[in-house]
């Protein structure tokens, strides 16, 4: 039997649908599981934010334990609209660690100079790793 394009489109988000709530589910009452730090910002000057924040924090993010994934200003919008000229994917060991750092006195003096001087604006969001 043949199924068009939008039938397995629809199959398709039917099985992620189903798999990804259950294993949603699982992550979220597990404490000790990766979790993925997403940044999606839009910066007013690149240069100036590297210097006075993305390089100090990226020594930050690696003591606290987390792998950098993603640094980019570029990608590929497949659906919807993407804002932001800059985009981070970090994975923290476990959601206490993301937590520890992004709450630390140690960044707040970079948390505050990036939102109030070095970006127009932008979305930080922590996400539960798969099982």
């Amino acid at each position: 039997m043949a199924y068009t394009r939008i039938q397995l489109s629809g199959f398709l988000c039917l099985i992620i649908l189903v798999c990804s709530s259950s294993v949603y589910s699982e992550a979220n009452n597990e404490k000790s599981g990766a979790v993925y730090l997403v940044a999606q910002i839009d910066i007013k000057d690149y240069q100036d934010y590297m210097k006075k924040y993305g390089r100090p924090v990226t020594q930050q993010l690696i003591k606290a334990g987390a792998e950098i994934l993603v640094a980019t200003q570029s990608g590929e919008v497949l659906e919807g609209e993407w804002s932001g000229n800059w985009t981070v994917i970090s994975k923290f060991p476990n959601s206490e660690a993301v937590n520890s750092w992004y709450n630390s006195k140690e960044y707040s003096l970079f948390k505050k100079m990036r939102v109030t001087e070095l970006i127009n604006n932008g979305n930080i969001i922590v996400l539960p790793g798969l099982k």
